[in-house]
């Protein structure tokens, strides 16, 4: 059931990255979009069957030539740092708060234990209550804490893949490109005469590519 979902997703987000518009692919880096393919899905598949198939995709390796064809090597060695420092202090604080859960139940289970020996042997030295009452009350704490442990692995788990298979639909939710209409009249009496006039065009509209153009193209 996990790999054909997974197979699922990933048929329709090819199929979703035929249909997008150039201006996604503009606003949204290669290794971004490798991410949402492989490590998205693969987080997904992780909560319902054993095993994580890790796949890596290198931003900068990839344009490695044009790099160093514009003397850019420094800056991308700097981007590429500052970037992986940035992605060290989010696992760490993310590592810190997945697995601080488990251990707080386990250490709020033994305060628990503490606190049933100090009053259940307070009320035996009273006579109020016998070994075997206690021994089963503290089997009682331990079958009620296992499972709320043994839940939290599981939340730790679906937290990420959730986080995973929001991404994944964020991507197939993407607006698509507009298909060009079947039947187009045909153009009559053209002489091929196009102008542009102060044509301004971007894939966002807060980073436009030209601004302002004018040009001409006469016949011939």
């Amino acid at each position: 059931m996990a790999e054909t979902l997974t197979c699922s997703l990933r048929t329709e987000i090819s199929c979703k990255l035929n249909r997008l518009p150039l201006r996604f692919f503009d606003r949204n880096k290669a290794g971004e979009i490798l991410s949402r393919v492989t490590s998205d899905l693969d987080k997904v598949a992780e909560v319902l069957q054993t095993g994580l198939l890790k796949l890596i995709a290198e931003e900068y390796y990839k344009g490695r030539n044009v790099i160093k064809a514009y003397n850019h090597e420094k800056q991308s060695i700097e981007q590429v740092r500052a970037a992986a420092e940035d992605n060290r202090i989010a696992s760490q604080k993310a590592d810190f708060l997945t697995n601080c859960v488990n251990p707080l139940i386990r250490l709020l289970t033994r305060i628990a234990h503490v606190v049933t020996a100090v009053i259940a042997g307070k009320a035996m030295i009273e006579g109020r209550m016998t070994v075997g009452v206690v021994q089963a009350f503290f089997q009682y704490v331990n079958q009620t804490a296992e499972p709320m442990t043994e839940a939290s692995y599981m939340i730790n788990s679906l937290q990420s893949a959730i986080a995973s298979a929001e991404r994944t639909f964020e991507l197939l939710d993407e607006e698509e490109e507009v298909p060009d209409k079947a039947n187009v009249a045909a153009a009559e009496c053209a002489k091929g005469h196009i102008a542009f006039e102060h044509v301004s065009f971007g894939y966002d509209p807060g980073e436009l590519l030209m601004k302002d153009i004018s040009f001409e193209a006469k016949p011939g």
